[in-house]
């Protein structure tokens, strides 16, 4: 199977799993729809959603972390040298690399996490970080700006990358025009992520991360400047025209589950659906985005 994309059926649409960084490449609500992911053509930047290894600090910067010219992928990391296995209606990828074990393991929805009468699709998976140094799981999910992030239980934003745009009920609008800023964020009190890009076309997309994150957990990533570890990210890469939504492993689960959803509907019915997958009442909405 090395070198082979598989794609899964999920709900109304399809994913694909590429085994050039172990990403899924494709989230489709229709096999013949727009893929809900980022894209990019080529290293560092190939888009998707992937599994890279925290702390940033010390292994992707090649001199002063202030200076963002000093960034790179480790050598070895992404796109990798993925082993890829199919089993049981779901697939295993593995990888040696910076001397620790990389695991992978992604599987289809079947239902979605919640009722939906849209178009949907979905995946679960289980990412795995192994290794003799204090390392964890880095989970990252790359979608296209510009769009409204959600950000459930966010509070005390610290911000990595300056300067960042503003945190308003939850919400904070990346767009292609700022220049790259990342804000990082504790665990929610009781440890449910959830955390959503929600597009500015209507009917548009809804991408959704669903994870657990102990508020007791030894988080590793910090910013380049020094400052507390989060477990909660989102990333504005600028005029490279995509948003990450990122979760941290604690260093004591070195297993790190999370659920995928990808929506398409009216901005309404897709706040409806992240009002039922945060466990509220209503997810008040961000101003309307722009229309030009």
């Amino acid at each position: 199977m090395d070198g082979m994309t598989v794609t899964f059926r999920s709900g109304t649409g399809l994913l694909v799993v590429d085994p050039v960084g172990a990403r899924v490449a494709e989230l489709r609500l229709d096999p013949d729809g727009p893929n809900l992911l980022w894209r990019g053509s080529a290293t560092p930047f190939p888009g998707g959603d992937r599994l890279w290894v925290a702390p940033e600090v010390p292994l992707f910067y090649d001199g002063d972390p202030t200076d963002r010219a000093n960034w790179r992928v480790p050598e070895g990391l992404d796109p990798g040298d993925w082993q890829v296995h199919e089993h049981e209606g779901s697939v295993r990828l593995e990888q040696q690399a910076l001397g620790a074990t990389m695991r992978r393991r992604i599987e289809p929805l079947v239902e979605p996490p919640v009722p939906i009468d849209l178009s949907w699709a979905g995946y679960r998976l289980a990412d795995e970080v192994s290794a003799d140094e204090p390392w964890s799981a880095w989970h990252l999910v790359m979608v296209p700006t510009p769009g409204d992030v959600f950000v459930r239980g966010a509070r005390d934003p610290l911000e990595m990358v300056a300067p960042a745009a503003p945190l308003e009920d939850g919400w904070v609008r990346p767009h292609p025009e700022d220049q790259p800023w990342k804000l990082g964020f504790d665990p929610p009190g009781d440890g449910r992520v959830v955390l959503a890009v929600v597009g500015d076309d209507d009917p548009g997309p809804l991408v959704v991360v669903l994870a657990v994150a102990d508020p007791a957990g030894s988080y590793v990533d910090v910013p380049p400047q020094g400052g507390r570890a989060t477990a909660v990210q989102v990333w504005n890469a600028g005029a490279d025209g995509f948003t990450e939504i990122e979760h941290h492993a604690p260093l004591e689960q070195p297993v790190l589950s999370s659920t995928v959803l990808g929506v398409w509907g009216a901005r309404s019915e897709r706040l409806g659906v992240l009002a039922a997958l945060s466990g509220a009442p209503e997810v008040t909405d961000r101003a309307a985005p722009p229309t030009s």
